[in-house]
């Protein structure tokens, strides 16, 4: 009677591992989500609200679970956003009090971006592929931790989105942080 209840419980445990194994290396990196988030900034011009960002990160080409060609026509609109620039040198150019946006790959450049940025919009951490309920996500490619893992983050004034993007790093797995494509509606603060 023991030992029958010793091989069920192991069958369940067993069960329930493959299950897990199964959302986490087939089904969750497969699992493309569009995220909808407003976003209220502080010197937004109200001429622009409602102004969208589709925002794609850490496409990962050849990647499982990542249609090569679709990436492809994805990166032809955007490859002038991987050029590596110095943001100083680039502000230099908005002469006006025009609303500056900042794109960047890995969002550890966050504090020391200049202020004059309405809004860094980053990638690079994937949220960590991994969130496990009580714990958190145990690995972020931060300098900072899981302190710019995922989502919007306000510091001093200053706004940070990052997503979780679209492919995996090292491992192809992903629990409890879905790949996404984040589209933001940017709105003026009150």
């Amino acid at each position: 009677m023991r030992k029958q209840r010793l091989v069920r419980a192991g069958i369940g445990v067993l069960t329930i591992g493959l299950l897990l194994a199964a959302w986490a290396f087939v089904i969750e990196p497969s699992r493309l989500v569009a995220t909808q988030e407003t976003l209220a900034l502080p010197g937004w011009p109200a001429t622009l609200s409602g102004f969208k960002v589709a925002l794609v990160s850490d496409l990962h080409i050849g990647a499982p679970f990542v249609d090569a060609d679709a990436i492809a026509a994805v990166l032809a609109r955007i490859d002038a956003w991987t050029r590596k620039t110095d943001a100083t040198r680039a502000l230099s150019f908005v002469t006006d009090d025009a609303p500056v946006l900042a794109f960047t790959h890995n969002p550890d450049v966050f504090p020391t971006r200049p202020r004059r940025f309405v809004i860094v919009l980053a990638g690079h951490t994937h949220g960590g592929q991994v969130k496990l309920p009580l714990v958190g996500r145990p690995i972020v490619p931060s300098e900072y931790g899981q302190r710019y893992a995922a989502g919007l983050k306000v510091e001093e004034g200053r706004r940070l989105f990052v997503t979780t993007g679209v492919g995996t790093s090292v491992l192809p797995v992903r629990f409890g942080v879905p790949p996404e494509v984040a589209l933001l509606t940017l709105i003026p603060a009150e």
